[in-house]
């Protein structure tokens, strides 16, 4: 059983996770749709590193008791959601930025716990010390809270894979369909076999955390060795 403390500090460090990356991710993500040549996102204002604009209720709902999650849908033009490829080359640019954050947290994890090893089970902070013979409160907490961020990270890039794989299928029965010109004739096999690999993203959500550890491990001890 959780005791309060642990109670609050699970649900602060989830709501801190959740805006800190939402927000960031998001921003970025709309800042790279309009590179990609859609600035309906930037326009719409969600280029803005603002928590409101990138929160969506049900998503963080999920977060605070899942760890999985998911910020604000991106606006995008027509023009993009009738053009499957393209649609699909600016949504791979939401998982790409979380696995991005969730090795650069996973970095700052072995710099402070010098650990070769990872707990993947949110341990609370006391048992964070561990890693920390001899270190004060406060570095336990930060650590646990690096882990944490670590796995919520990894969890919504996964969970943006899938969505996209479920988009590119139920794009063939969505209403913007209808405002689409015949520039988009894709059959529901060719968007299922396109999908497919999107929606198994979850079965290798384990697997990726294990590779962002192992090389976020690697790439520090090469630092802290040249240090």
């Amino acid at each position: 059983m959780f005791s309060m403390y642990q109670f609050v500090t699970h649900a602060l460090v989830a709501i801190s996770g959740y805006v800190i990356f939402t927000t960031i991710v998001g921003a970025l993500h709309a800042r790279i749709a309009k590179a990609l040549g859609d600035a309906t996102a930037v326009y719409d204002g969600m280029g803005e590193f603002n928590p409101a604009v990138h929160f969506d209720i049900i998503g963080f709902i999920l977060c605070m008791v899942t760890a999985f999650g998911w910020k604000k849908r991106l606006t995008l033009s027509i023009d993009t959601m009738c053009n499957l490829y393209q649609k699909i080359k600016i949504a791979v640019a939401e998982p790409v930025l979380y696995t991005i954050c969730s090795f650069i947290t996973c970095c700052l994890f072995v710099l402070i716990t010098r650990s070769s090893l990872l707990e993947f089970s949110l341990e609370i902070p006391v048992a964070m010390q561990v890693f920390l013979p001899g270190q004060s409160s406060f570095y336990a907490l930060l650590a646990y809270a690096l882990q944490s961020f670590t796995i919520i990270c990894m969890a919504f890039a996964v969970m943006s894979f899938f969505s996209i794989g479920i988009d590119i299928i139920m794009d063939h029965f969505n209403y913007t369909r209808l405002m689409c010109t015949k520039s988009d004739p894709i059959s529901l096999a060719k968007r299922i076999g396109i999908a497919l690999p999107f929606i198994l993203a979850p079965l290798f959500s384990q697997p990726l955390l294990f590779f962002i550890y192992s090389l976020a491990y690697y790439c520090m001890k090469l630092f802290i060795v040249l240090q």
